[in-house]
């Protein structure tokens, strides 16, 4: 169970990371949660990167332990691989067309 209300009473530590800019940080629970709600799971969520200019998508991982744990079904990582090459060839037309 990875609901942002079970996260936050649990104390659990989340962090979300980006493909992208590979930029990473601490999640704003309080934040999910009010726009959210409690019962809003963070597993397969891959939300945009909130940094200026980032194409990215950022995906969550909890700490258990000294351990870290993606919340990533297969599925999650297929889309999030998806959403990489979809950047990585939207890149490469703007460099062309800004060159022409």
């Amino acid at each position: 169970m990875h609901t942002v209300g079970f996260l936050i009473e649990s104390g659990t530590a989340v962090r979300w990371h980006c493909v992208i800019c590979e930029k990473s940080g601490e999640a704003d629970l309080a934040a999910i949660q009010a726009a959210r709600g409690p019962d809003y799971d963070l597993t397969d969520r891959t939300p945009w990167c909130q940094k200026t200019g980032c194409l990215g998508r950022v995906w969550f991982s909890v700490r258990i332990g000294s351990w870290m744990r993606k919340l990533l079904t297969a599925e999650g990582e297929a889309r999030l691989e998806a959403h990489g090459d979809w950047v990585f060839v939207e890149r490469q037309r703007l460099k062309r067309a800004r060159a022409e």
